[in-house]
């Protein structure tokens, strides 16, 4: 049977416990317990006017410094100060609570987003994914508040509740009134939130997308400023902006019809409520201390009304982002994590009968691939664009999944190893080297699990990355913050502080993807020979265009239209004067013009 796909008009108030009980776990005991605080210290609100009445009637009856006056006094006084101190307590650890589950929630997203395929990262915008990471976790911290806080959940329906029980026992008349009022309150309110659940839902999808277009733009603004094109993304965001604004006016206009009904129904009924009692006064009918009962239970429960009102918009708003992220935590696919560990020794790599097409292409990128990879081996990967090199090391990651045939690791199926263990088992060293806004240190150690800082490998990673020149730059200090993306290093030293990171993660498979393309031929000579002396442990995959730098390799593997054309060392193809030395002749012949 199909699950149902969940949208803001199915997506009911159980279906929001439901999800939200998942990332509660470890903490509901400890909630239960300060929501049941929360209800203790609302009965002893509504206790309040009784005790009250009692004073006032005593006042009437008794001389002032009555031991009876003055008992209610003192019980009066401590039942406030007992309110006071559970009811701060309470907030105070069910925000601590809530804040924690926040964490969690937004943990468990990240983690969630991590295990989805590269296909749903590359259809989804990456602001767009912060934006409902941070939206759905504040609006489950502010759903788990909503209860413990003062005027929150637990105090409007405790107190509703009380009134209403207390007039049905002791006011019948009253009774009949105040649960008329509590009828059309709730209906009307009820009725204007099914009109304005729409509207708060396109806000939110209107919001996310100009928090989504802000970063996107703002995360390229070397880009977009070396581009002159300032002005032009100044003006779309203005648009988006104020597709906002008039989002969230129209909203609010809605919001304030529905203010008008529903206050028009409090008042009327309290003013009806007001001339009943003075009619009950004139005729003897009720005492002095009950006028005070009734007035004020009158008035709490508009207060209880009006905070229903008035905390459900944010209610709606919180079950609306929550579920954009339950949402889009259900939207990718990804591989079961319930497998083998990986054993950490360098394994063999097999692909058998692999076939492979990307998502909404038909078009077979990979072709029945046969092929092994020895442990240890240093193995370069050649073919021109579109043949199938970037998407081989694509899913040796298993960023994709699989359409046909299967990849082992010795002998050991890909889709039965653990996500995590899979990744540690490679390094990758990418064409354009990410450089985090952070200092030269972390930059290099990011990628590694280690819990302890080693000097020794540090130290090594930036002598065979050459990273000496980056270091000369920055005044050989280490701690120097780079920038974001690192706009204070020029192409080269990007990609060579990405061969440091990933020499320093130590993993025992390496992927070189152009990872040399931008740097001088003097130092990408002097790293290669680096690797080749220093990493003869570890199994090289070397993506290149420019042929000279496999040299070093054991062997170069030729793609061409998905499959294997070519396989064997560098001198063997060259002799061989098929494809590999069709595409070194022309290497040759434009170094000579150039």
């Amino acid at each position: 049977m199909a699950q149902l796909i969940k949208t803001e008009e199915n997506y009911t108030f159980l279906d929001l416990f439901n999800d939200l009980r998942k990332y509660t776990q470890g903490y509901n005991r400890r909630l239960l317990l300060w929501y049941f605080i929360r209800s203790f210290t609302a009965l002893q609100i509504l206790a309040s006017p009784f005790i009250l009445a009692s004073i006032v009637d005593c006042l009437t009856k008794e001389n002032i410094f009555s031991s009876k006056l003055i008992t209610l006094v003192i019980i009066f006084t401590i039942n406030n100060l007992v309110q006071i101190i559970l009811r701060v307590n309470c907030s105070f650890y069910v925000h601590a609570l809530a804040s924690k589950i926040r964490l969690n929630i937004r943990q468990k997203a990240l983690s969630k987003f991590l295990s989805f395929d590269l296909d749903w990262h590359e259809q989804e915008n990456s602001g767009k994914k912060i934006t409902v990471i941070s939206h759905g976790a504040d609006s489950a911290r502010s759903l788990v508040k909503f209860f413990g806080d003062g005027s929150g959940g637990l105090d409007i329906i405790f107190g509703i509740l009380g009134v209403l029980g207390y007039f049905m026992l002791f006011q019948p008349k009253y009774f009949i009134l105040a649960f008329l009022n509590v009828v059309l309150y709730l209906g009307i309110n009820q009725w204007q939130n099914s009109m304005l659940l729409k509207k708060w839902h396109k806000l939110n999808i209107v919001d996310e997308k100009v928090v989504s277009k802000n970063f996107d733009y703002f995360s390229n603004i070397g880009l977009i400023k070396r581009l002159g094109i300032g002005q032009n993304i100044n003006r779309s965001l203005f648009e988006k902006e104020l597709e906002l604004t008039n989002e969230s006016i129209a909203t609010s206009r809605l919001s304030s019809y529905k203010w008008i009904s529903i206050d028009t129904i409090s008042h009327l009924t309290q003013s009806v409520a007001v001339i009943l009692i003075i009619v009950d006064i004139i005729n003897g009918r009720i005492s002095v201390g009950t006028f005070f009962i009734i007035t004020g239970y009158f008035a709490n429960l508009r207060g209880y009304l009006g905070n229903i009102a008035s905390q459900f918009d944010g209610v709606i708003d919180n079950k609306l982002g929550f579920l954009r992220l339950v949402q889009l935590t259900s939207s990718g696919q990804t591989n079961t994590d319930i497998g083998r560990r990986l054993s950490p020794l360098n394994p063999s790599i097999n692909f058998r009968n692999v076939s492979f097409h990307y998502p909404r292409h038909k078009s077979y990128i990979l072709k029945n691939l046969n092929l092994s990879i020895p442990s240890g081996q240093k193995v370069g990967l050649v073919g021109e664009s579109g043949s199938g090199k970037s998407t081989f090391t694509k899913l040796l990651l298993r960023l994709y999944l699989l359409n046909q045939g299967n990849i082992f690791f010795n002998k050991t199926n890909i889709n039965n190893i653990k996500t995590e263990d899979l990744r540690q088992q490679f390094a990758i060293v990418p064409q354009e080297s990410e450089v985090f806004n952070l200092t030269f240190t972390e930059n290099i150690i990011i990628a590694s699990d280690k819990d302890k800082f080693d000097k020794i490998l540090y130290k090594k990673s930036v002598e065979i990355a050459e990273c000496q020149t980056i270091l000369t730059k920055i005044k050989n200090n280490h701690q120097t913050v780079l920038g974001e993306k690192g706009v204070k290093l020029s192409g080269g030293e990007r990609q060579r502080l990405g061969i440091a990171r990933a020499i320093y993660k130590n993993s025992p498979i390496m992927i070189f993807d152009e990872s040399t393309s931008s740097l001088d031929s003097k130092t990408e000579e002097k790293i290669l020979n680096n690797i080749e002396k220093s990493l003869q442990d570890k199994t090289i995959i070397w993506i290149a265009h420019r042929l000279s730098t496999l040299r070093f390799t054991d062997r170069i593997i030729v793609f061409e239209n998905g499959i294997v054309a070519e396989d064997g060392s560098f001198n063997k193809l060259v002799d061989k004067k098929g494809l590999f030395y069709q595409l070194w002749q022309i290497q040759q012949r434009s170094q000579l013009k150039s």
